[in-house]
């Protein structure tokens, strides 16, 4: 039986209203996952899982990324058998940081020509597809799935960093991103400029990038 803690490390001046809740949701079989349900008032940011067997040893399991009112990290097999106590620890929002050295990773590391499945949603609407990029400048891109009417413009990694940024400068209130530990490439993002208004959420999932040379 998992026994759920809760969150530890808010940030001076944060609260959580009475409404948030750490849970485990099975809604798919086999796919199992920590959520923190919460309103948080100033302490907006990175979430981590962690785990123990005993209360005493803290094993971090990963980020928690955001969906619209919920933190969720995705439990292995593994560590549900393993561990019995989980909790949500707050870490702050550390993404401007991050996305300078994922950034200046991308243009050591990045390859010239490259080609990436990407999944890109806003609001209702979605696009996943297959682009292809040579020296920052799309030059092939492919749908395989959509319901936009009209296709958004198709956007190389160096364009999906431009995003992140003018989220950044334009003070989004929630913005999660996590980056290609290898290349630097913002692999998952979610951006929510005001909480208060629905439907104005996006995101986008990079799956792979493969270098063409």
């Amino acid at each position: 039986m998992a026994v759920l803690l809760g969150w530890t490390g808010l940030a001076p001046g944060a609260e959580i209203e009475a409404e948030a809740y750490l849970e485990i949701c099975e809604d798919v079989p086999g796919e199992v996952e920590l959520r923190l349900v919460e309103r948080v008032e100033g302490g907006a940011g990175r979430w981590t899982a962690e785990a123990s067997e005993d209360l005493r040893r803290w094993e971090v399991l990963g980020t928690m990324f955001y969906y619209g009112e919920r933190y969720v990290y995705h439990l292995t097999d593994e560590q549900r058998r393993k561990h019995r106590y989980f909790r949500a620890r707050f870490e702050g929002s550390d993404v401007e940081e991050r996305l300078v050295e994922a950034k200046n990773l991308w243009m050591d590391q990045g390859p010239a020509r490259y080609r990436m499945t990407v999944f890109f949603w806003s609001s209702f609407f979605f696009w996943k597809g297959r682009v292809d990029v040579e020296n920052g400048v799309v030059t092939e891109a492919e749908a395989t799935e959509t319901n936009f009417f009209e296709p958004p413009e198709p956007r190389a990694v160096e364009d999906w960093f431009a995003v992140l940024e003018q989220a950044i400068r334009s003070r989004a209130e929630v913005i999660n991103a996590e980056f290609d530990p290898e290349t630097g490439y913002p692999a998952e993002v979610f951006i929510d400029f005001s909480t208060g208004i629905s439907d104005e959420e996006q995101g986008w999932r990079i799956e792979m990038v493969t270098p063409l040379d």
